[in-house]
């Protein structure tokens, strides 16, 4: 008795412990990490000579991986941007960190908001060994966010409907299968949260891709300055959706357990017959013979 209310315990705990590790490996997924790729004092002063328009500061970051030259054309076109502006605002919107051969990459994007109206996309980039910035890049973006205002807050908004209207359904076949006496409960309660995963990325930079992982994530459309393109994510979740076309074939019929066949009631019992003691047969009896007649009739 002990033994079988110690496994209805485990039965009933192991679901919640199973929704316990699916939550904690998706929030421990879905948390940046910013500060891997952080540049951003660096990013500072670069806008802050920009700003001031002082060439030969702005310079002095650079000079290890770039001319004179060079810097003093691009300065020109940075200049064009920035006319005209005192002030800035800025924040981190992305970053890579690469390393090969022992020498570690990073990659900071920002975006800038000048006074003079203009935004501007600016990435830093640090290497191992090279003092200063290690490349950079400065360009203006304000025509392609104010491109992209017109269509992308309708379709995030639609997308945050669909995305709420899926995790609903997720939750639902999640309580079903609970509730449900089936076979492979268990396995089924952690497929129900498995979901594909689209990535549609259409502008300067093109690309498709998907991935197969768990449903915590939501479909959303985003304008990436920093790639200069519509990045639009599409969740579906497939492991719900595969449970709802197959959850009646998995079901056990409370009447019949798992591995029970259902009696024939309509089955004649089966008589053995005992041979004579000199190995004959003995011959059916006349209550024999008038049950099988009056089945024939």
């Amino acid at each position: 008795m002990k033994n079988n209310t110690t496994q209805a315990i485990i039965r009933r705990a192991l679901p919640l412990l199973m929704i316990a590790l699916v939550l904690l490996a998706a929030l421990i997924s879905c948390t940046p990490d910013m500060d891997v790729g952080n540049n951003t004092e660096l990013a500072d002063q670069f806008m802050d000579h920009v700003i001031a328009d002082d060439y030969a500061a702005a310079y002095g970051m650079v000079k290890a991986t770039v001319t004179d030259s060079d810097f003093r054309a691009y300065w020109t076109t940075v200049q064009t941007v920035a006319d005209g502006a005192k002030t800035y605002e800025m924040k981190q919107i992305g970053w890579n960190l690469n390393r090969s051969n022992g020498v570690t990459t990073r990659t900071t994007a920002y975006q800038a908001e000048l006074d003079n109206g203009r935004t501007v996309l600016l990435r830093v980039v640090t290497q191992d060994g090279i003092e200063g910035i290690a490349g950079i890049h400065f360009s203006d973006i304000t025509d392609f966010l104010a491109s992209t205002e017109a269509f992308v807050p309708t379709v995030r908004v639609i997308l945050w409907v669909v995305s709420a209207l899926a995790m609903a359904f997720t939750v639902w076949m999640f309580v079903d299968c609970l509730r449900r006496k089936m076979k492979y409960k268990v396995v089924w309660a952690i497929l129900i949260f498995f979901g594909l995963c689209f990535t549609f990325t259409v502008g300067e930079t093109s690309n498709f891709s998907f991935n197969v992982g768990l449903f915590f994530q939501t479909s959303s459309i985003e304008a990436d300055p920093g790639l200069l393109a519509v990045v639009t994510k599409l969740v579906i979740p497939v492991g719900a959706i595969l449970y709802l076309c197959l959850r009646k074939k998995f079901t056990v019929d409370p009447k019949h357990p798992e591995g029970e066949v259902p009696a024939d009631p309509f089955a004649q019992p089966e008589t053995e017959t005992v041979p004579e003691a000199d190995g004959s047969h003995p011959a059916p009896s006349a209550e024999a013979d008038a049950n099988e007649g009056g089945e024939e009739s």
